[in-house]
């Protein structure tokens, strides 16, 4: 047995050194083409203007350059001149045909193109002041790139296959299967695959996105601010303010200190592959080592389904939630035979209580709900001091996770704020019953497969089993279908895709044979549901893939980051941490590396709609006039600020982001 582990080790070993070179490869590969343009006639007093270009119906503005030498940008007409024969340099993406657009009119003699080692040269004499769009062509590169990942992927999967061949197989018994070798090459092969599956399709955090983009995503911007912020000093809730829990700050601020492009990237993998590893040990508890692979196939196909924007709160809650389902799952298919639950696994239970509760308390209804059903199980077997060792063994776990945040906060005076924020505040936000449209029922119910596949089989199961399942699955549904329809939500579900898998493949095979139409009927239901999460998989992570292809070789918001970054200019050095925003996003702070003087900083009408408190908070905090520069996104809802505003402070500029097509003001208090 030994010597099966160790060459299962070697093979393992092997598998990853291959699927991190490919994925390196991939990584390294340009996923752009440079492009130069210059003039080459004369006389040289004659200008040539670049408006953009245009590829698959996107505008790719002038804007996007990697070398403007002496071409000169008017911002009025969003074009680059220039009379002398000046390279000009710009990136755009791989494609098969890409048509540049040149402002062209009497004189403007010839531009040469050059691309890779192909040169074009297009004519622009007109009669006429006129647009021209020369379109060119660059043979196979599009079908190319799309071959070449096809390729890594098929390539990581050959390799998957042969490693678990190699390792299947008994020394002395060449026609026997040794699962426990291939248990141990598919565990560690889930860490590749992990790790493809958030380079290709997390949005707001793969390195895939150079840093140049300045693209941090949307809540992972904020989330991305809160985490800069701690590592500059100031306090979360107190000084800078998000309606989290602290161990969401936390995650960002880490990820931060190991690198600002690479950390959270490195974190979401680590948590992943904790996940799918787990996905694969509550498969195999229902059915075998292969339900177990199909079941953490299974979870990693729902996870894409449900990524949204990648690097949000429930990611980082999965891996707990995923172990503490194990755990759950393994006493109640043992509880007839063993019924006093150990008090370990509560250890673990409050662990991941107390880290839901820092990240989103909503996130552990499924876990509040199975540890509820197997506190009523003690309860009736009157297993009365195991019980109590259990109560004391939840409370460990949450005081491990909770103790070292609430002495934090209290040592700097912000224990009430951290409170505020993690629990009081988000009351308020709960408040109010949604009403979905059909579309969004429609969704819901798709988010919600897992569950209802999940309720579907543990219906007829063991007492324990059934009870735990339906309960925590009916609490979830519930809960999920009472919030707003934002698919990372239902990240925390991913535990249910396992059980439905396992419970679905380990069915008594007694009961298979006896085939009639309500067996049918039941298969028919699971294969269509299970069409269905695989439509909505692959519909969602193509739209990530070519999201994140687009901003990795273009970013169709750079000429609004350098209007940003302009207008921000202004601002002298000496007085960048005297600014603060009112309904200004997230990036704006990380864009110009400037951090808020006040702890509302932004979606200031957003929060007083949900609490009065932070309006009144708000309110004192303008009419103090402590902040020199004011940025304002916008018309203003709150009048009473409206007005201190117009009084106290003189505007200095304005502009407008076409990203969004929203204005954003700089003011400067009145001397």
């Amino acid at each position: 047995m030994l010597k099966s582990i160790k060459n299962a080790s070697i093979c393992a070993a092997v598998f990853i050194i291959l699927c991190s070179g490919l994925l390196f490869w991939v990584m390294i590969k340009s996923q752009s083409i440079l492009v130069t343009i210059q003039k080459v006639t004369e006389p040289v007093e004659t200008s040539i203007s670049l408006r953009g270009g245009m590829h698959a119906d996107v505008w790719y503005n002038a804007y996007d350059i990697v070398d403007s030498g002496a071409w000169r940008y008017d911002a009025e007409e969003g074009t680059y001149s220039s009379k002398n024969d000046e390279i000009l340099t710009l990136k755009v993406p791989v494609c098969s045909q890409f048509a540049l657009v040149f402002n062209a009119g009497p004189n403007e003699g010839v531009v040469q193109i050059k691309v890779g080692n192909n040169v074009y040269l297009c004519d622009l004499y007109q009669e006429t002041e006129s647009e021209y769009g020369y379109q060119y062509s660059l043979p196979g590169m599009e079908d190319q790139f799309i071959t070449i990942n096809i390729i890594t992927a098929l390539i990581c999967v050959m390799i998957a296959v042969v490693c678990i061949c190699i390792t299947a197989i008994y020394e002395k018994n060449k026609d026997k299967v040794n699962l426990k070798v291939v248990e141990i090459a598919y565990i560690v092969a889930l860490i590749p695959i992990a790790a493809l599956l958030l380079y290709f399709l997390s949005l707001s955090s793969t390195p895939r996105i150079p840093e140049s983009a300045s693209f941090w995503g949307y809540d992972g911007a904020v989330y991305n601010l809160i985490g800069k912020s701690w590592i500059e000093g100031l306090v979360p809730y107190k000084d800078i303010f998000e309606h989290k829990g602290p161990i969401a700050f936390f995650v960002f601020m880490i990820g931060n200190l190991i690198s600002e492009h690479w950390g959270i990237y490195f974190l979401q993998c680590i948590c992943l592959s904790i996940s799918l590893i787990y996905s694969y040990k509550i498969g195999k508890l229902f059915s075998s080592v292969w339900g177990g692979i199909l079941a953490s196939l299974g979870s990693a196909i729902y996870f894409i389904a449900v990524i949204d924007e990648g690097g949000l709160l429930e990611e980082f809650n999965l891996p707990l939630l995923m172990i503490s389902c194990y755990l759950v799952m393994k006493y109640a298919i043992s509880s007839c035979k063993q019924i006093k639950h150990p008090w370990k696994y509560a250890v673990i239970y409050g662990a991941t209580f107390g880290v839901s509760l820092g990240l989103r308390v909503t996130n552990a209804i499924a876990i509040c709900a199975f540890v509820l059903c197997i506190t009523i199980f003690l309860l009736y077997k009157r297993e009365y001091t195991n019980l109590l060792h259990n109560i004391a063994a939840f409370l460990l776990g949450f005081a491990i996770i909770a103790l070292p945040f609430i002495i934090y906060f209290a040592y700097h005076g912000a224990l009430y704020d951290m409170l505020y924020g993690t629990i009081l505040f988000n009351l308020d936000y709960v408040k109010s019953t949604m009403l979905h449209s059909k579309e969004e029922i429609k969704q819901i119910l798709i988010y919600l497969t897992p569950v209802i596949v999940s309720c579907m089989f543990a219906i007829g199961k063991k007492e324990v089993l059934r009870y735990t399942i339906l309960l925590g699955g009916i609490l979830s549904a519930y809960f999920m279908a009472s919030s707003y329809v934002y698919p990372h939500y239902y990240i925390v579900l991913t535990i249910f895709a396992p059980i439905a898998i396992g419970l679905s493949i380990g069915t008594d095979t007694k009961r298979i044979k006896d085939i009639n139409r309500y067996t049918i009927s039941y298969c028919i239901v699971v294969i269509a549901i299970v069409l269905v999460v695989f439509s909505k998989s692959y519909e969602n992570g193509v739209g990530k893939y070519q999201w994140i292809t687009r901003l990795s070789v273009y970013n169709d918001e750079m000429q609004d980051i350098n209007d940003i970054r302009q207008q921000a200019s202004i601002i002298p050095v000496e007085d960048r941490d005297k600014v603060i925003g009112y309904n200004i996003k997230a990036n704006w702070y990380l864009i110009n590396g400037i951090y808020p003087c006040y702890k509302y900083y932004g979606a200031n009408d957003y929060l007083h709609d949900i609490s009065e408190q932070v309006r009144i908070e708000t309110q004192e905090y303008y009419s103090s006039l402590d902040a020199q520069w004011i940025v304002v996104q916008d018309d203003i809802e709150d009048e009473k600020i409206k007005g201190i505003i117009e009084k106290n402070y003189e505007l200095q500029s304005t502009i407008n982001i076409t990203n969004g097509n929203y204005l954003v003001s700089l003011y400067k208090k009145i001397e």
